[in-house]
């Protein structure tokens, strides 16, 4: 895929395990704040606690971070987080619905990046995502912030 293919998309989404956060956190501070592209992360988090990975994010990178409330609009320029315990799907209305996940994602043309299991702290996730789906990237851990970081410098 050429390195200015990022520029067709409205959405990138990346999907993470336990273990994940730290790339997680590397990915969001590499992303130049003018974008225009929305980003949905999805890390897999127990529900019942309070999960501090939003404020995490909102402290590495410039843009607006939030963790996704049914039917709310989604804008460029924003890193959005699945609440605990939910997958996302962005309806026809650019609106999310808490529900199926990065299949339904990719198959409405988001842009899904997946970790290549033997480099995850715990390669079930993202295993199970590649077991269901075929992801426009597989990639190992080192490597996801930097060629998010290349598509988006030369996309713009």
């Amino acid at each position: 895929m050429a390195q200015s293919s990022i520029a067709r998309y409205k959405l990138v989404v990346i999907g993470g395990s336990a273990g994940s956060l730290d790339i997680m956190l590397r990915i969001a501070a590499d992303i130049p704040a003018n974008t225009q592209i929305s980003f949905i992360l999805v890390l897999h988090r127990k529900s019942g606690q309070h999960s501090i990975f939003t404020e995490l994010l909102s402290d590495k990178t410039k843009l607006p971070v939030k963790e996704v409330k049914d039917k709310e609009p989604i804008l460029p320029g924003t890193i959005y987080v699945a609440p605990c315990d939910y997958h996302l799907l962005p309806e026809h209305d650019h609106t999310f619905s808490l529900a199926v996940g990065m299949k339904a994602i990719s198959r409405h043309g988001g842009f899904t990046i997946v970790q290549l299991p033997a480099t995850a702290e715990i390669g079930y996730m993202p295993q199970q995502a590649l077991n269901i789906m075929a992801p426009v990237k597989v990639l190992d851990s080192m490597k996801i912030a930097h060629f998010l970081h290349g598509l988006l410098s030369s996309g713009k």
